[in-house]
C-alpha cells in the first residue's frame, strides 16, 4: 500500500465521538506515512500517548484501550517492515 494512501476510514468501536475518532485516524495515517524510522518513532508514540490520555480521562474503556494497541501495532509492524525494506535496498 503507498505511504500516501489513507489506511482506514471506518469506525474504531468504543470511541466517544466522531471528533476523537478523527483525530485517531489522523495519528494513525501519520504513522503510515512515515518516510523514514524518526517519524515512525514519532507518529507512534503520539499515538500511543493519545490512547492513554482517552484512558486517563476515562473517555474509554478497557476494551476500547486494547482495540486501539491492537490496531497500533498492526500499522506499526506494516511501517516497520516497510521502512525496514527500505533501508536494506538503499544499502544494498
Amino acid at each position: 500500500m503507498p505511504a500516501n494512501t489513507l489506511l482506514v476510514t471506518n469506525d474504531q468501536p468504543g470511541l466517544p465521538n466522531a471528533r476523537t475518532q478523527r483525530a485517531w485516524y489522523l495519528r494513525l495515517n501519520a504513522l503510515h506515512a512515515a518516510t523514514d524510522q524518526a517519524d515512525a518513532i514519532r507518529a507512534y508514540h503520539n499515538a500511543v500517548g493519545y490512547t492513554q490520555a482517552l484512558r486517563d480521562a476515562q473517555l474509554i474503556a478497557n476494551e476500547t484501550e486494547l482495540a486501539m494497541t491492537s490496531t497500533l501495532a498492526e500499522i506499526w509492524k506494516a511501517v516497520a517492515d516497510r521502512l525496514g525494506a527500505n533501508t536494506v535496498a538503499k544499502n544494498v
